[in-house]
């Protein structure tokens, strides 16, 4: 073995340990007075914003700056791509376009650039990226990364090419309740390690609704804060030392209910797992029926089925987005929108109003993830 191989080989086999440090992307196209709130919210090290999309036709590019307004000093810019058609040389367009953000956010901490080249032509890639890093210089230029061009021998000159990439490990998948991590991340980063080029891991902290024709039913794909979680905790206590910090796909945002919560993000951060508590409560109003709702008093979203009313009711009825099922005795979220069925922390969701002989005794049954 020649001595750059051996000491490539003992590069990449080094170890590290301690907390990670850590950032979450923005991905918003305008800045009002939620994406100020969610900025306000913001725990992590590093902000990375979406501040422009390029996208290709007729071979030519065409760009979409987001209406972010001001950004705080240190944000890492970042530019989504999509593929360039093949011959048509994306150069210009992507120098143009680095030129223009860090000419808007002249206090940025770098520059990412999101282009999920296909692996075959990766070549290519790293042929731009001089240009791309003279670009961006004096600041740090960053690019995500597909788990496919692992097997790529060019990944190792690609990332030689830029001060460091993000490796994406997760995506929508029907298979599995999620925009779920794989389940290959473990072995995926273990080979990026391998490879001893420093890379940030990007997770994921949103779901999404979607309607599945075959079962004819909509499901929510939800990411998993305890897997999540349990990843944060192994890679503190081990993990390849090229592995420099992690990246949350995306901030908390009130406004979107299929992201995690502040709270939910503060105990992955930690490496502990949050649990959802919901808590049924009734209170009798003045016309004497009993209001029935339920308070989610853990620290992760809880996904209500429903809450069982003894003894019988007399008679009852749902309000908002829930249903009176007298044959069953509960109080449900309607099937026909499964996001209805979603308890933020800190959250009190209104069920209905129940008349029974006494305090009704409520009974919490909560969707298995």
């Amino acid at each position: 073995m020649s001595l750059l191989l051996l000491l490539a080989a003992c590069a990449s086999s080094e170890r590290a340990s301690g907390p990670l440090p850590d950032g979450a992307y923005l991905w918003s196209r305008v800045h009002d007075e939620h994406t100020a709130a969610t900025l306000a919210a913001d725990p992590t090290d590093t902000l990375h914003a979406l501040v422009d999309a390029l996208s290709w036709w007729d071979g030519a590019a065409h760009h979409a700056p987001m209406a972010l307004g001001p950004l705080p000093v240190g944000t890492v810019l970042c530019i989504r791509a999509g593929v360039p058609p093949e011959g048509v040389d994306p150069a210009p367009a992507l120098v143009a376009a680095i030129a223009a953000a860090r000419a808007a956010y002249p206090d940025a901490g770098g520059v990412q650039l999101d282009l999920d080249m296909p692996t075959a032509r990766l070549g290519e890639y790293t042929a731009l990226a001089p240009q791309l890093r003279g670009a961006a210089a004096p600041l740090p230029l960053s690019i995500t990364a597909l788990p496919t061009w692992l097997s790529s021998p060019e990944l190792p000159r690609l990332a030689d090419e830029v001060d460091h990439y993000v490796l994406q490990v997760h995506w929508d998948d029907r298979r599995q309740r999620g925009p779920a991590l794989q389940a290959e991340v473990v072995d995926w980063v273990e080979q990026a390690g391998a490879l001893g080029r420093p890379f940030q891991v990007a997770l994921p902290t949103y779901g999404r609704r979607a309607y599945l024709p075959e079962e004819r039913r909509d499901e929510l794909f939800l990411s998993d804060p305890v897997e999540e979680a349990r990843l944060v905790r192994a890679w503190t206590q081990d993990r390849p030392a090229a592995l420099t910090g992690l990246l949350w796909f995306r901030l908390p945002d009130d406004t979107d209910r299929m992201v995690w919560s502040v709270e939910t993000l503060a105990a992955v951060r930690e490496g502990r797992a949050p649990h959802p508590r919901l808590v049924a409560r009734a209170a009798q109003d003045s016309l004497g029926a009993w209001v029935v709702s339920v308070h989610n008093e853990g620290d992760t979203t809880g996904l209500l089925a429903a809450v069982t009313v003894e003894p019988e009711p007399l008679v009852g009825d749902g309000l908002g987005g829930a249903e009176w099922w007298p044959g069953r005795g509960t109080l449900e979220p309607r099937g026909w929108n499964p996001s209805d069925s979603l308890v933020a922390p800190g959250e009190t969701m209104t069920l209905g109003w129940v008349r029974t002989g006494r305090a009704p005794e409520l009974t919490v049954r909560e969707v298995s993830r």
